[in-house]
């Protein structure tokens, strides 16, 4: 009996090449992540779901001095957004505080002068009575998260207002930081990660169109936020060093923090780092499923917790990675290279796939590469394709475990 559920070695819960391959060769719009983002109504990866086109807006009444415009004619933005970043917080513990986490994130932002960051401040002083450097030794959790929910109330107009330029600011703020230390990383990234995909896909047969959403997608992909309250951004919490979100075309790449300071990644790692989230962002993404948008990227379906494909997904987009960054690596088989790439042991797997296709022993690696970008002409070549792999990956990871025994 044909084997259907396997486990790759970085998936939470098996995944059913069957459903998977069924997903991903269904009918999708693969134009919606491309228009969304021209339309500005991609989110930029922060606490509170702000789109691009929110953001401008109210960035736009904030530097024109139009506050009262803005209140009297984005109620509804104002109300969501200020509702939103309530139900970020709003998770509460004794050990730990997101509104504590909120505090020290304006006082730091105040003295770095962050637009927007000075009128929440004073803002929260008119409760607290005291400085806000005060207020956060001087609180406990609970009172914090009592002060915080009562500002966040939502029948007052001019303190919502001032929570949305914050939360614009904020954002900004995040992306220009990313774009600081590593935006002169980011176009020449952008060649490198076009040109492995245009090479690779002239041995595929890749459909032209996919080929030619690649570099849609590339020429738009930005940073996002760095939101420390939704998502944080320090590598040795999140053990990533980047996240791209699936269908926005941002991603965020992590510091190191020593407590006092961000410490940034150095040259060839932000490279690295930078050129896996661009070839995330280069995948085929679509969205699927009734009631409930679940969304596909590149080879893997759903959310984190119920995703399928991560293993062979990540497989191929770090094999990518090292092509890109690397290319003298390609038919190596060591182990040890491939550990500066995250998924070592799947991308070793990819790498194994792709010298049987070059050697002419099958086709899956070119099915697999051709379906990463959305062009899929059989579902049970698929979904062979996705056995062959995941059956792989397998015996890699048995011999990485005898050899190391």
């Amino acid at each position: 009996m044909e084997k259907n559920s396997f486990q790759g070695c970085y998936e939470d819960q098996p995944t059913n090449i069957s459903e998977l391959a069924d997903v991903l060769s269904s009918q999708a719009d693969f134009d919606y992540t491309i228009e969304q983002f021209d339309s500005g109504n991609t989110k930029v990866l922060d606490a509170t779901d702000m789109t691009l086109r929110e953001r401008n807006l109210i960035l736009a009444y904030s530097n024109a001095g139009l506050t009262k415009q803005l209140q009297r004619n984005e109620p509804e933005l104002l109300r969501k957004l200020t509702y939103n970043l309530h139900e970020s917080l709003k998770s509460y513990d004794e050990k730990h505080s997101k509104y504590r986490s909120l505090w020290w994130e304006i006082d730091k932002f105040t003295s770095c002068e962050v637009p927007g960051a000075l009128k929440f401040r004073d803002l929260v002083e008119s409760y607290t009575k005291v400085p806000m450097h005060e207020a956060k030794t001087v609180f406990d959790n609970l009172s914090l998260t009592i002060i915080t929910r009562d500002i966040l109330a939502f029948d007052k107009w001019s303190e919502m207002s001032i929570v949305a330029e914050y939360i614009a600011n904020r954002s900004l703020y995040g992306e220009r930081l990313q774009h600081h230390h590593y935006g002169s990383l980011l176009n020449p990234s952008k060649m490198d990660v076009l040109q492995t995909s245009h090479e690779i896909a002239s041995t595929t047969d890749l459909d032209l169109d996919m080929l030619k959403r690649v570099k849609q997608k590339i020429v738009r992909s930005n940073f996002g936020s760095l939101d420390r309250l939704v998502r944080s951004p320090i590598a040795s919490i999140t053990g990533t060093a980047g996240k791209y979100v699936h269908g926005y075309l941002r991603f965020d790449l992590h510091f190191d923090d020593n407590g006092n300071e961000i410490l940034v990644q150095d040259k060839d790692y932000a490279v690295m780092n930078i050129s896996h989230e661009l070839h995330h962002a280069t995948s085929a993404q679509s969205r699927y499923g009734a009631g409930i948008q679940e969304t596909t990227c590149g080879l893997s379906i759903g959310a984190k917790g119920g995703a399928q494909g991560v293993s062979v997904n990540e497989a191929m987009t770090s094999y990518l990675t090292m092509l890109t960054t690397n290319p003298e690596n390609e038919k190596s088989t060591d182990l040890d290279i491939y550990k500066k790439y995250s998924y070592p042991v799947a991308s070793l797997a990819m790498s194994m796939l792709h010298e049987r296709y070059l050697a002419g022993h099958h086709q899956y690696f070119a099915t697999l590469f051709n379906a990463y970008y959305g062009d899929i002409k059989s579902k049970d070549e698929l979904q062979e394709a996705l056995s062959v792999y995941y059956s792989l990956e397998s015996e890699v990871l048995k011999d990485f475990f005898e050899t190391n025994q």
